[in-house]
């Protein structure tokens, strides 16, 4: 159920004004933020669907295994994928 309600929120993501959410302080550019929050909606939509495929295919000891590898990947692709922008545009 927690993640079905990751993917309506993944799916709504786009639609938050940039200046409530920012993936990180470091990246003060609206553009980066914009293309990083995008991302992460895509990655939590995405995430969530193999997840609950992973959850109700493998066994359960595996289950939180998939599970924690799904919340650190919206932690730390968004942010890897904002520097990478980042360094683009500034570099």
């Amino acid at each position: 159920m927690y993640l079905i309600w990751m993917m309506i929120v993944g799916n709504y993501r786009a639609n938050i004004e940039v200046n409530q959410e920012t993936i990180s302080f470091y990246f003060d550019d609206e553009e980066i933020n914009k293309k990083a929050k995008r991302f992460l909606g895509k990655i939590q939509v995405l995430g969530a669907l193999i997840t609950i495929i992973l959850v109700l295919t493998l066994p359960e000891l595996f289950n939180y295994f998939s599970i924690i590898i799904y919340f650190i990947s919206l932690l730390a692709l968004p942010y890897f994928y904002a520097r990478k922008l980042h360094k683009q545009k500034f570099a």
